[in-house]
């Protein structure tokens, strides 16, 4: 902050309020939330209010955490293995769901 305040680079108080609306519309609102989840919802928006499209998030296999069954005698059981777990989604992908583009 000191460097822009030194090359006279702050924004005003009126510009940070149009950044801080662009960025509720784009990531804190329910047409954000279908944007997201509507590839035809988000090709027609406004190009400020677009999601960089990346790769999609894929979960990585958690292993299961040693018995005292599996366990070789003499190992030590530092608890890293994580027990795998069936995770409930928070989105039910419906028949308008075209990827997740946040």
């Amino acid at each position: 902050m000191k460097k822009l305040e030194s090359e006279k680079r702050l924004p005003s108080l009126d510009e940070l309020f149009l950044i801080g609306e662009v960025i509720y519309d784009k990531y804190f609102t329910q047409q954000s939330y279908e944007r997201a989840i509507n590839q035809q919802r988000h090709h027609s928006s406004p190009d400020n209010l677009k999601f960089s499209n990346g790769s999609p998030w894929t979960q990585c296999p958690i292993k299961s955490s040693p018995t005292s069954d599996n366990v070789a005698p003499n190992s030590s059981n530092d608890n890293h293995n994580i027990p795998e777990l069936d995770a409930p989604t928070a989105y039910f992908k419906g028949d308008d769901f075209t990827g997740d583009r946040v």
